[in-house]
């Protein structure tokens, strides 16, 4: 039972390792080293949703009587879930709108995208007719006086 012990205790000691096989060593703690920060720190992306997430728990207080999130458009009036009441066409036309909803906001938002990044003075077109365009005048030859 001592021999398996001290086997085991000289087996897990890195020191050992690094003796014997000093690169692989290194490589393993290195990618040891990688895999425990990947797992131990969020990515940007899980960093976002948890800001988003507290925003959202922020604009949206629970109900005190129920537990539940108020419903509630951004004027603060409450909104009908779907399935509560409500003929079948509203309900439709109400799914219609949440799947057309992020359409319509990627088009608004190019929209103003593309406003805000135009020039705030462009060149002036030529007016119509007037299509004169100056000729590049041709150098001198070389030798020669040009105020002969």
């Amino acid at each position: 039972m001592d021999d398996l012990k001290h086997e085991l205790s000289t087996s897990v000691d890195p020191r050992a390792w690094m003796q014997v096989h000093p690169w692989t060593t290194m490589g393993a703690a290195a990618v040891t080293g990688f895999f425990a920060a990947a797992v131990a720190i969020p990515s940007k992306e899980q960093q976002a949703l948890k800001r988003l997430a507290e925003i959202e728990k922020a604009l949206m207080p629970r109900h005190p009587a129920t537990g539940d999130a108020e419903d509630g458009d951004v004027n603060g009036n409450s909104v009908r879930k779907a399935g509560q009441g409500g003929s079948f066409l509203a309900g439709l036309a109400s799914q219609l709108l949440h799947a057309v909803q992020p359409v319509l906001m990627s088009a608004i938002t190019a929209g103003v995208t593309a406003k805000a990044a135009e020039p705030e003075n462009p060149q002036p077109s030529p007016a119509p007719g007037d299509d004169y365009q100056p000729q590049p005048q041709s150098p001198a030859p070389t030798g020669t006086d040009p105020g002969i």
